[in-house]
């Protein structure tokens, strides 16, 4: 307990025991510890995880659930049997992953490390590129087929030389010991292994790709889940794609066509919506733009009513078409702040700079900007618009000369 060897311990308490013989299997090569009970003479014990902290030694995590448990007791160890098939489920299947995988892609993939639970599996394994979607439905296909198939899962203690000349894969950085476990599947899959297996293929009963994408330069990762596991989300999804079927009021199969006509639909009306805020915006400021010459230059200037900047680009763009070369200056209150858009037309913008006129305007105004030579943006107190115009005319003038 906490790090001390202690002669016994009482309910509530969280204790990592140890005994002379265990049938749970400790988180190793990727999968996850058992989990299960431990009954003493007295006491009852929860067991959260199993872990071997070095070899020969298992540990289980345990909480005392009620009574108490002693030290030198005969007690009697059960694993939880459902997490147990899930895990050994999630495990041969990435077997049979790693070796669909090989086939798919190419020999060149190899393990580069994963994850075994009850609730899922992840694997990594090395590949230069992301694999398309297609590819994707028929591997997760060929594991399914090879699942339905029911071949034997075969284990075998066989000195490690001799598995290496039949052809076993062994993970790489791995240390083996002179013996080890070869788990075999049919005539594609052979691997060094030490972790729990379902006994026939046919026991995973469904494989599902939930993810796949890059963890590292070089290295990919699938997520999946089998079993229940895999029929709860196929459930889910199948539920939710009823459900977008009833508010869209067409058959499952023709959602995304409908979708799809649905965001055209929108497109459409966004475009008409922004054009009749255009329409609105003009009509609101009073007579439209105001259209003077300053030292033979067109100025436009032009103030709207709670328009955005992406209507006065889109105001000032339609403005400077019509006039074809000249200053144009639009400017709306919306929210409680003050928008200006100033916009020169090439032929001038080497002498009258967008983004340096702006400037000029709101060191006057007080008010903070920047820009490029043709077009400029600024924002200022919104009772300080009226006078931006007339600021704009001083600036021009002040360069005529």
């Amino acid at each position: 307990k906490d790090g001390q060897l202690v002669d016994e311990a009482e309910e509530g308490e969280v204790v990592d025991l140890v005994s002379d013989t265990t049938p749970f299997y400790p988180e190793a090569g990727g999968q996850v510890g058992d989990k299960g009970s431990v009954e003493a003479p007295e006491g009852l014990l929860e067991v959260e995880t199993t872990k071997r902290p070095v070899p020969g030694i298992i540990v289980h995590h345990c909480k005392v659930v009620s009574g108490r448990v002693a030290k030198g007791e005969r007690i009697s160890l059960r694993v939880d049997r459902e997490l147990r098939l899930a895990t050994a489920r999630n495990h041969t299947a990435t077997h049979i992953l790693h070796a669909v995988l090989r086939e798919f892609l190419g020999e060149h993939v190899r393990q580069a490390g994963s994850l075994v639970e009850p609730q899922r599996l992840r694997f990594d394994f090395s590949h230069f590129s992301s694999v398309d979607d297609g590819t994707l439905r028929q591997i997760e296909l060929e594991v399914n087929r090879r699942i339905w198939r029911d071949d034997p899962v075969l284990t075998e203690i066989t000195p490690l030389e001799e598995a290496l000349k039949r052809g076993a894969t062994a993970l790489f950085g791995e240390k083996y010991g002179e013996e080890v476990r070869v788990v075999s599947i049919a005539d594609y899959s052979m691997e060094l292994c030490g972790g729990t297996h379902v006994r026939r293929t046919g026991q995973i009963g469904l494989f599902k790709i939930v993810s796949e994408g890059a963890v590292a330069a070089g290295v990919r990762r699938i997520e999946a889940l089998t079993g229940e596991g895999a029929f709860r989300h196929l459930t889910s999804m199948t539920m939710e794609l009823e459900r977008a079927s009833s508010l869209l009021r067409t058959k499952p199969e023709e959602v995304a066509q409908r979708i799809e006509r649905l965001l055209q639909e929108e497109k459409a009306l966004r475009r008409k919506v922004e054009e009749l805020q255009r329409k609105l915006a003009t009509a609101a400021s009073g007579g439209g733009p105001q259209i003077r010459e300053i030292n033979g230059v067109k100025v436009v200037t032009l103030l709207l009513e709670d328009a955005d900047p992406k209507t006065l680009r889109e105001v000032g763009d339609e403005l400077k078409a019509k006039v074809g070369s000249g200053v144009i200056l639009l400017g709306s209150r919306r929210d409680d702040k003050g928008t200006l858009i100033l916009m020169v037309t090439k032929d001038l913008a080497s002498k009258y700079p967008a983004k340096t006129i702006m400037t000029e305007i709101l060191q006057q105004l007080g008010g903070r900007g920047g820009g490029k030579e043709t077009m400029a943006q600024g924002g200022i107190d919104p009772t300080a618009l009226p006078r931006a115009m007339e600021a704009l005319e001083g600036v021009l003038k002040e360069r005529g000369k």
